[in-house]
């Protein structure tokens, strides 16, 4: 039965096994690139498992929305973790035996991120049926705080704990955060049993192809999936800018170094931090749509590139970073819950996936482009031209598709 709050008893251990299992994706991320680096004393060879990472979401995107589509969520869900519980304890039993080398990490870090790739569409179509439409960007902002908890206090913890201890007890402590996560979905699976949203046939690629293609045509009838394609592909495209080359610019242009980008990632953390627990607070009580918080933070987060690259002070920088970093849990809240309620029950994995794939091809362009681009035309122009773009993008899409008016219903 709901809540009073709009939010079922379901969505609560929901909750707890989503954050459980990011803390198990960040703790095996860090753990493998210090191994490696450990090993090799090689930048290329540490940057092998983040490229691992990258090629293994596209392809494992591939067969996540016709899974997430035919597969009882809750279930998959499960599933995914104990997989991912049984190569994390392959990892730490190799570690103990001293028999983990740079190229099992690099198999084994693809392998457990196409389980992560399987695991996304299936999450983010099963959310819908745990809370009510009108809370349902709240509920993403939840998850979004899960995420941003997550990764900062993985990441920290296992900079201090590898430091300290080395990799085998972090290894284990994966174990039970994967474990965890698996015995919270299936126990969730068990109290809430639920059909598939679509009945399994034959399988075969074709098949798969198929269905996949369902998900891509869904963009071409819905005016809402389409908008919101347009309006995120100038953020996709500014992704660069705010990963590798804001180190760049802050220290060639701001002078602040290593140290100014380590205190402006620590800031973006908190700040985000804060964020999402404000989008869990107001997102659907401040009387705006799902459509307008998109179009308006996207078309803010376009005056903020262009303000981060006319900064005259490192203070500035810092001033630009934390409104991002508040601002940004709202667009993919909302964002996000409007994905969700766009499309139907049966189609709602294969949407998500191709989404997925679309954010993943749109990132790694973005840090090829910008680290490109960073060579040749002056860091100033760089942020402030694409600033500017990213404004008049997001502007032009929300007028062509009329994105305002989108909203979450009851129906």
């Amino acid at each position: 039965m709901d809540g009073k709050r709009g939010f079922s008893w379901a969505f609560w251990p929901f909750w707890w096994g989503h954050t459980l299992g990011l803390f198990g994706d960040v703790l095996f991320s860090a753990g493998m690139m210090w191994f490696v680096y450990r090993a090799t004393g090689s930048a290329l060879a540490t940057a092998g498992v983040p490229l691992m990472d990258t090629a293994a979401r596209i392809l494992g995107g591939l067969l996540a929305g016709p899974l997430a589509d035919r597969r009882a969520r809750a279930l998959w869900m499960g599933e995914i973790h104990l997989a991912k519980t049984a190569l994390v304890v392959t990892t730490a039993l190799l570690l103990t035996r001293q028999a983990l080398t740079p190229w099992v990490v690099y198999a084994l870090t693809f392998l457990l991120v196409v389980l992560s790739a399987l695991y996304e569409p299936a999450y983010g179509a099963l959310l819908p049926d745990l809370v009510r439409p009108r809370v349902l960007a709240r509920s993403n902002a939840f998850l979004q705080a899960s995420r941003t908890l997550a990764h900062g206090l993985s990441w920290a913890l296992s900079g201090l704990s590898l430091e300290r201890f080395g990799p085998v007890p972090l290894a284990w402590a994966n174990v039970a955060a994967f474990g965890l996560a698996a015995a919270t979905f299936l126990v969730l699976h068990r109290l809430r049993p639920r059909a598939p949203a679509v009945a399994w046939r034959a399988s075969s690629p074709r098949i798969f192809l198929r269905d996949l293609w369902a998900g891509v045509a869904e963009y071409r009838r819905s005016r809402v999936l389409r908008g919101l394609l347009a309006v995120s592909v100038p953020g996709w495209l500014t992704y660069g800018l705010w990963g590798p080359l804001m180190l760049v610019y802050l220290d060639r242009v701001l002078h602040m170094g290593a140290a100014g980008w380590g205190w402006s990632q620590a800031l973006f953390f908190l700040t985000g931090l804060a964020g999402s627990g404000l989008a869990a607070w107001w997102l659907g009580r401040l009387g705006w749509r799902e459509g307008q918080w998109v179009v308006r933070v996207a078309a803010f987060h376009g005056l903020l590139t262009l303000a981060f690259g006319l900064a005259p002070s490192y203070g500035w920088a810092l001033v630009t970073v934390g409104l991002a970093g508040v601002t940004d849990p709202f667009f993919l809240s909302a964002r996000q819950a409007l994905l969700q309620h766009s499309v139907t029950d049966d189609l709602r994995g294969r949407v998500l996936a191709v989404w997925n794939m679309a954010t993943s091809l749109g990132a790694m362009l973005s840090f090829l482009l910008m680290g490109g681009l960073g060579e040749v035309v002056p860091l100033r122009g760089l942020y402030s031209g694409m600033g500017v773009l990213y404004l008049a993008g997001v502007l032009l899409a929300a007028r062509v598709y009329g994105l305002e008016r989108a909203e979450v219903g009851e129906t």
